[in-house]
């Protein structure tokens, strides 16, 4: 291709891009974090009932930006310590070594698991965040706990 018909190209993508608006990507310094409320599921008679409980995730994103900005902010809860590979459901363990089965929702009819997209643990938590131009943006969700009914303590197998 000669010099004459490179220009021309790109003239051509140049006036393409004025045309839809295309604006060149960036990374940005655009900055979230986020902070936790307990989860506790109180008293718990696990042979005889569902035991629910809620906590609060707050998220905070902060751009210096000049031009506002969209993020993709993805909160992930992987396996614990006590899990099985596909933490469905999930496990907590006491001081005597006892497992109680429970599982975390992104939803108030606890349908929907929340984990990280790794084997069967359930999706991962996606909100769509747009943080003002050199401005900040804070949001909560809720997270639904429920320890799963008709189980006994199991101790844990330690190999």
């Amino acid at each position: 291709m000669n010099g004459l018909a490179l220009r021309c190209c790109a003239v051509l993508l140049l006036l393409c891009c004025a045309l839809f608006r295309v604006a060149p990507a960036h990374a940005g310094p655009t900055t979230c974090s986020a902070t936790v409320t307990t989860l506790a599921f109180g008293s718990v008679v696990p042979a005889s009932s569902l035991t629910y409980s809620t906590a609060t995730l707050t998220y905070t994103c902060t751009t210096t930006l000049n031009n506002p900005d969209h993020v993709a902010a993805c909160f992930r809860i992987p396996a614990g310590p006590f899990d099985s590979a596909n933490a469905n459901p999930r496990n907590m363990q006491n001081l005597l070594l006892l497992l109680l089965k429970y599982q975390i929702y992104q939803d108030s009819a606890y349908t929907i698991p929340w984990g990280s997209n790794t084997g069967t643990l359930g999706t991962q938590y996606y909100v769509p965040v747009l943080v003002p131009a050199n401005g900040t943006t804070t949001g909560t969700l809720t997270i639904y706990g429920q320890v799963l009914a008709g189980q006994t303590t199991d101790r844990k197998s330690v190999v």
